[in-house]
């Protein structure tokens, strides 16, 4: 009797570890799409914005303004996620804590 208890227990906590295994699997694996599709973002968007402001600057007739005007654009981007920050973190922390069904604490220190 005892020594079908001990399986038990064995085969569970192996059920466990491979259940762990699986989802350190999968969170790493969208860890690794998701910094690819940003890496490749990031080129894209550098690119058709480098072609934005050259656009600009020929229709403008100035070799400043067009990157001028995209930099704006990027310093109000930056701002407004600046000032988003915190509704930005909560809603990366409800997506983890979805996807790891363990409870993170995540908590600012602020």
């Amino acid at each position: 009797m005892l020594d079908s208890i001990i399986k038990y227990l064995e085969v569970n906590l192996e059920i466990i570890k491979l259940d762990a295994k699986e989802i350190m699997v999968r969170l790493i694996a969208k860890m690794m799409k998701a910094v690819i599709m940003m890496i490749l973002g990031a080129f894209t968007l550098l690119f058709i914005s480098l072609a934005f402001a050259f656009y600009l600057d020929n229709l403008l007739g100035s070799e400043f303004y067009g990157f001028f005007i995209v930099g704006i654009f990027y310093l109000l981007l930056f701002l407004i996620f600046w000032l988003l920050r915190k509704k930005i973190v909560n809603n990366i922390k409800q997506s983890i804590e979805v996807e790891i069904p363990i409870r993170l604490d995540f908590d600012d220190k602020e």
